[in-house]
């Protein structure tokens, strides 16, 4: 070995050090990088010289000389990153359904005093507070107040809950977005780690980069990664392509007919459905078409057996005016969504005389039969009623009198209209008639008809306002659940849902805490031990440039020699 190859020895040296030094300082610089994975310069001795020697055989000895590095490393651990993935994909889940049950909790906003459980525990309060006083104006003032409380709150929580779920729907399209952005910075990574490496080099910034794109990835849709023998990464979702080399497939949202324009997820080249088993996205749809519609379907039986449940009561009652077979409920004609259209009757609403707490009505018979027939009923202790035969029909009122004139060919239903529609008339008596008899003509003109009084509803009755009471202890749903008990089971579940993904989703965290530990062992930069392999390789450096020093003296001297 000659003086001069001792040059390039240390030159050799000086160079792998420098580039152990250039990695460690890369190492120190992106220590707090998130995806970033510990580098490392591998050194191996160089091609060795074979020299011939007296002792060798006739075979030629191998020369040591020197260092190089062969490549830059990157410390990972491909397992842990492959477990990151899908944990991450099972946090996505539980994160999201915890995020979404945790809203649907606050709207409903039980137990507290202005929650849904509460107004309808006041309504009945109040009604029970009217059977007492069934003639109280104030009190039945009281019961269709709270009425509307309760009907508010039906509309409340149905409207939040649709709302909520546009919002989620929203949310579906804008992380389907995502998901195709994410793929195609991912494929467009591909390329470029493939060009690098084809070149003999590891493009280890790049290949961080890809790393944690694809761990979003993950995070919002369930994914299964698979490395090919060139470097790229491909991806598949529910056993289709998503990232293949480095071209992408497209996942698109559409307008599902068949869940009320809700958006469904399909692949763009074929128009087959994605089908996904976690991530954020499959929560977001879970929460949009599970919990929010179930609930809300759960939400209109409820208001809707409440309204038919309660109004065939109201209908068999009567009101302080003698009206009768009036729904007290009222639901617009959209079916299906019962909870969001319920509300009190107007007519009730605006003349608290005709809610029905009575279950009798005082009538006398001015024509036809008990059963089938023209009655009228006072409504003061002095009302008088007179009905007579004429050629046009007249209502005289004289103070506590009426006087009602009607040719023979009037039916029943215009001479109750001509009274009832009379403003001062119908204050002092109330004409009624069998519903099957209002085209009858009227057969007799009694004249003077002698009134019961008290005439309408009997002062105190209140049957009608028991059987209303009786009805909430029934078990009227369709579950054989009273209607208290269902609403209680339904928030209840939403409870124990939410406390199972708030769980879960802690649990989650800490086996990702897991692993992310163990996977920074290998792949984290650790400041003190960069610092350490600094003066490591500083010294390596400097104990080169001395030898090189040393040589270059040793020269000198020859040359000084020859001379």
């Amino acid at each position: 070995m000659s003086n001069f190859s001792i040059f390039q020895t240390g030159l050799r040296s000086l160079r792998a050090h420098q580039q152990a030094l250039d990695t460690t300082a890369h190492n120190i610089a992106n220590a707090n990088t998130p995806g970033y994975s510990r580098q490392r310069a591998e050194m191996n001795t160089f091609y060795p010289i074979a020299q011939p020697g007296l002792h060798q055989g006739g075979k030629a000895g191998q020369l040591g000389t020197g260092v190089h590095v062969t490549e830059i490393s990157q410390m990972r651990d491909y397992f842990l990153d492959q477990q990151m993935r899908s944990e991450l994909s099972r946090k996505g889940t539980w994160d999201g359904e915890k995020e979404i049950l945790a809203r649907i909790e606050t709207f409903l906003n039980e137990p507290s005093d202005e929650g849904l459980a509460a107004t309808f525990a006041q309504f009945f309060k109040d009604l029970e507070a009217l059977s007492q006083h069934p003639e109280s104006t104030a009190q039945r003032q009281s019961v269709i107040e709270n009425a509307r409380m309760l009907t508010d709150s039906f509309n409340q929580v149905s409207r939040q809950l649709s709302n909520y779920r546009e919002d989620l729907n929203d949310s579906v399209e804008a992380r389907i977005t995502e998901v195709n952005s994410l793929a195609e910075r991912i494929a467009d990574l591909n390329s470029q780690i493939v060009k690098i490496k084809g070149d003999g080099e590891n493009p280890n910034d790049l290949m961080d980069q890809r790393q944690l794109l694809t761990e979003e990835l993950s995070e919002l849709i369930d994914i299964n990664v698979k490395e090919d023998n060139v470097g790229n990464w491909n991806i598949s979702v529910g056993g289709f392509q998503l990232v293949e080399d480095d071209t992408t497939r497209t996942i698109e949202v559409y307008e599902d007919d068949n869940n009320e324009d809700m958006y469904g997820l399909r692949w763009e080249h074929n128009q087959r459905p994605v089908n996904l088993n976690s991530g954020e996205v499959e929560a977001l749809i879970r929460g949009r078409d599970d919990y929010i519609d179930g609930f809300q379907t759960s939400l209109n039986e409820l208001a809707r057996t409440l309204g038919d449940e309660f109004n065939a009561i109201h209908n068999q009652g009567y009101g302080l005016d003698g009206s009768t077979g009036l729904d007290f409920f009222e639901f617009g004609e959209d079916d299906g969504n019962e909870a969001a259209l319920i509300r009190v009757n107007e007519d009730i609403a605006n003349n608290r005389a005709k809610f029905a707490a009575s279950g009798i009505f005082v009538r006398d018979l001015i024509d036809g039969t008990e059963e089938e027939g023209l009655f009228v009923s006072g409504l003061t202790p002095d009302a008088e009623f007179e009905i007579t035969e004429g050629e046009t029909p007249a209502v005289n009122v004289d103070d506590d009198r009426v006087e009602v004139t009607v040719p023979d060919d009037y039916t029943y239903q215009d001479i109750a209209e001509l009274i009832n529609e009379h403003e001062e008339a119908s204050e002092l008596v109330q004409i009624s008639f069998s519903p099957e008899m209002e085209d009858e003509v009227i057969g007799a003109f009694p004249g003077e008809v002698a009134l019961t009084y008290p005439g309408g509803v009997p002062e105190g009755n209140a049957d009608n306002i028991f059987a209303m009471l009786e009805f909430r202890d029934e078990r009227v749903m369709e579950d054989g659940s009273t209607m208290e008990d269902f609403y209680r089971a339904i928030t209840s579940e939403i409870g124990v849902l939410g406390q199972k993904a708030d769980r879960m989703g802690k649990n989650q965290d800490d086996l990702l805490s897991n692993i992310e530990q163990r996977r920074e062992e290998i792949s984290g930069v650790s400041l003190d031990e960069e610092m350490a392999n600094m003066i490591r390789f500083q010294h390596g450096y400097n104990a080169a440039s001395q030898m090189i020093s040393r040589m270059d003296q040793m020269m000198e001297s020859l040359i000084a020699m020859v001379r």
